[in-house]
């Protein structure tokens, strides 16, 4: 017993570890979650109309013996609420991310639009931010000996006064620093991407129940279709 509890309270923590952001974006942030967005606008246009309602029983397809299952009606709202549970998650998931995210979404994007763009100062900025708190990473602890290096290789001697050395040179010390810039960018984003990871919970149970509904109109719909096609009936409350 000790064993089991000790192997689950393993794979929790490993999972709660690496439980951010980055691994949910394609969940949360699809086309589906995208288009959801709209749906409280103008979902309630077509959840009410009879005439769309009507043309969703499929007797063509599935066959007009069988009478269990959802109604046209039924189809629409479970697709109109899963639409919205998406919309909402989505939109959570676009004002509650974390900054990293406007530069990339997982560590690579992110790594390669930082180097692009950033200047000293950013990557400064991020440096008295890492070695401010614990580090989350081997990159977040290991990379500090070279530091003084690149500041010397970047930055010019007396900068801001009249005696300033020009000795410095961005592309050839980004170029030089590479691998120290990289861990700085790693360490950054896998910090940045466990943040908030209570609306992260959110988000993925929204999306969850989203998909859930949305699923079952197919669910429904594909076993009458099956049921029809083999002609198997279905034996409610039997046995």
């Amino acid at each position: 017993m000790r064993t089991l509890f000790a192997a689950f309270d393993s794979r929790y923590t490993s999972f709660w570890y690496n439980f951010g952001w980055s691994r949910w974006v394609a969940y949360i942030d699809g086309w589906i979650p995208r288009f959801s967005l709209f749906v409280p606008i103008v979902g309630y246009l077509i959840i009410f109309s009879d005439q769309v309602g009507g043309s969703l029983h499929f007797n063509n397809l599935a066959g007009p013996v069988h009478d269990f299952g959802l109604t046209g009606q039924e189809r629409l709202r479970f697709v109109y609420f899963g639409l919205f549970f998406l919309g909402v998650s989505n939109f959570i998931y676009r004002i509650k991310r974390p900054y990293v995210f406007r530069f990339g979404t997982d560590r690579v994007s992110y790594g390669r639009t930082a180097l692009e763009s950033f200047t000293y100062h950013d990557f400064l900025s991020l440096h008295h931010e890492i070695r401010s708190k614990n580090h989350y990473t081997l990159d977040g602890k290991y990379y500090d000996s070279e530091w003084d290096g690149f500041r010397d290789a970047a930055t010019n001697p007396g900068e801001g006064t009249d005696l300033v050395e020009r000795t410095g040179h961005w592309e050839e010390a980004k170029s030089k620093y590479g691998s120290l810039l990289r861990s700085v960018l790693s360490e950054t984003f896998f910090r940045s991407n466990l943040q908030r990871r209570s609306w992260l919970v959110l988000c993925s149970i929204l999306s969850t129940v989203g998909y859930l509904l949305l699923a079952a109109p197919s669910f429904d719909l594909f076993v009458k279709v099956f049921l029809s096609t083999f002609k198997l009936p279905l034996q409610l409350g039997a046995g």
